[in-house]
């Protein structure tokens, strides 16, 4: 079987940090995955899913924590659970969520120095 989610998207809000009763530290993201299309008419449309992701892996905390930022285009791989807890006043709660597994950050917080390539004119063959 297979349970396996990939997303691009961006960050509608800065990486919200908790800390665990374990003292350990999660994440919670929220990736705004936007689709664009035609409609009949030919106009331009665009519809945007948003999606819950969590990290547990400390290291990958980390650089959420650190480099991640509200507006960061991200691509994310990982697995969709729906966990159940009981509240404080003893209400069921569920949730669906992508629990990350991989992470590519194309944005980052500090500047990135991407580098310049030149072309050459000239055909080879």
């Amino acid at each position: 079987m297979l349970n396996h989610c990939t997303f691009i998207g961006n960050l509608g809000a800065d990486p919200d940090i908790k800390e665990m009763k374990s003292g350990e530290k999660l994440c919670n993201l929220s990736l705004g995955c936007t689709e664009r299309y035609k409609d009949k008419q030919g106009q331009q449309q665009s519809v945007t899913e948003w999606v819950k992701v969590t990290i547990f892996n400390p290291h990958l905390v980390k650089v959420a924590e650190n480099y991640l930022s509200k507006g960061s285009k991200i691509y994310i791989s990982g697995a969709m659970k729906t966990r159940k807890w009981t509240d404080s006043s003893g209400v069921d709660k569920y949730t669906t969520e992508i629990v990350l597994q991989r992470f590519n950050g194309s944005t980052f917080k500090e500047n990135v120095v991407t580098p310049k390539v030149e072309l050459n004119d000239e055909i080879p063959f």
